[in-house]
C-alpha cells in the first residue's frame, strides 16, 4: 500500500522561499499543501501560479493544514519569531529554516529548547550538499592527507564592491552573520568545534557597517591551527565563492565550489563537480538544493538526526558573537 505524502508548507517567498517551493513540488513522497507569505502583492501574484494551494497571509492559518513538515525562508530578523510561533502552535514537528537560524546565539539555543522531543531540525547551510564539499570531508577523514596541520578558508563575494553607502551593507546584517557563518558550518563540520583566538574587522563601505573580517582558530588535539577571511567586497565575484585549503602531514587539500585538488608529494589530482556524479533528479538552482531537501525528508521518514540540525547552527552563532567580541577588544 502506497504512503499518504509527507505534507509540507512554506513561510517567506522570496527567492530561497520560491526555490525550495518548486523543489518540494517534484520531490517523491511530498506534497507542497500551504504557503505563507505576508506582503500582500507577492501573496496575490503567488495565488495565480499556485493555484492549487492555499497562501495564507499569517503562518498561525497554516494550522488547519495537519502539516508534517515547515520551511521557513523569511529574512533572518524574522527566523526566531516565525518558529517559535510554529513549533508552540504545534503547526508541525518536522521544521526547516534557512541559514542561520536566528540573529543571536540566546535566540537559536532557546529554538533548539523547544524542539526537544520533536521531530527533526535543519538549518540551510546547503554547501554540506555540494558534491566537491562532500567528498572533500570524505577524503580528510580516510586520512588522505594525513593529519591535518593547518587550514586556511577564504570566502569572498563582490556584493559591496565600490560601494560607499553602508545602509546597504548594515541592512543585510553584516558580512560576519551573512557569509561568515559558511565557513564557520564547514569546519564545524569537517573538524568540530573550536575556539577563536584572534579577529579583526574592517567597515569599507562605510561607517557602522562590517564588510570583511578575519579570525584566527586556536588549535588543539583535534582541529588544527587556522584563519578565516571573509569579505563582500572583493572585485570579480559573480557569486559569493569559498575557498578552503588544508595542510596535511601527507599532503595539501584544495576544496571550493568547483573542484577537489589534491597535492601529495607533488602529485597533483582533481576533481570536478562534473566528476563527482553531481545529478539530481530535478535540478533548481544548483543540484545542492535538491539533494538538501532530499536529505531533510529522508531524516524525517527514516527517524535519523537533520544536519546541520538546529543544535549545530546554534553553535554557529555562539562562534559569530565570539568573534565579534574579538574583533571590538582589537579595536575594530
Amino acid at each position: 500500500m502506497e504512503k499518504d505524502p509527507l505534507k509540507v508548507a512554506v513561510v517567506g517567498l522570496g527567492k530561497m522561499g520560491l526555490l525550495h517551493c518548486g523543489i518540494l513540488n517534484v520531490l517523491p513522497g511530498v506534497k507542497l499543501v500551504g504557503v505563507c507569505e505576508a506582503t500582500p502583492l507577492t501573496r496575490r501574484i503567488i495565488k495565480k501560479v499556485l493555484r492549487k494551494v492555499p497562501v495564507v497571509a499569517n503562518v498561525s492559518e497554516l494550522s488547519i493544514l495537519d502539516l508534517d513538515a515547515l520551511f521557513i525562508t523569511t529574512p533572518t530578523s524574522t527566523h526566531y519569531t516565525v518558529a517559535r510561533t510554529a513549533i508552540e502552535a504545534g503547526l508541525a514537528d518536522n521544521i526547516f529554516v534557512e541559514k542561520p537560524l536566528s540573529s543571536s546565539y540566546a535566540d537559536s539555543r532557546a529554538l533548539c529548547d523547544l524542539m526537544v522531543g520533536k521531530g527533526v531540525s535543519m538549518v540551510g547551510y546547503v554547501r554540506r550538499f555540494m558534491v566537491t564539499f562532500m567528498k572533500g570531508n570524505e577524503l580528510l577523514k580516510q586520512g588522505a592527507i594525513g593529519k591535518p596541520l593547518s587550514f586556511k578558508i577564504n570566502m569572498s563575494s563582490s556584493d559591496f564592491f565600490d560601494i560607499h553607502d553602508p545602509a546597504v551593507s548594515i541592512a543585510r546584517g553584516g558580512v560576519l552573520k551573512d557569509l561568515g557563518c559558511y565557513p564557520i558550518d564547514l569546519l564545524l563540520w569537517y573538524f568540530g568545534d573550536f575556539n577563536i583566538a584572534s579577529a579583526t574587522s574592517e567597515s569599507l563601505t562605510g561607517p557602522g557597517a562590517v564588510d570583511s573580517v578575519h579570525f584566527n582558530v586556536s588549535s588543539d588535539e583535534l582541529i588544527p591551527a587556522g584563519e578565516v577571511f571573509v569579505s563582500w567586497c572583493v572585485e570579480g565575484y559573480r557569486m559569493p565563492e569559498v575557498e578552503f585549503s588544508i595542510l596535511g602531514s601527507k599532503g595539501t587539500l584544495m576544496v571550493n565550489d568547483d573542484y577537489v585538488r589534491l597535492d601529495i608529494d607533488g602529485e597533483v589530482s582533481t576533481l570536478y563537480r562534473l566528476n563527482l556524479r553531481d545529478n539530481v533528479d530535478f535540478w533548481l538552482g544548483s543540484p545542492e538544493y535538491y539533494r538538501e531537501d532530499e536529505f531533510f525528508f529522508k531524516a524525517i521518514e527514516d527517524k535519523l538526526i537533520g544536519q546541520p540540525s538546529f543544535d549545530s547552527a546554534a553553535r554557529v552563532e555562539h562562534i559569530i558573537e565570539e568573534i565579534e567580541k574579538k574583533a571590538k577588544t582589537n579595536g575594530q
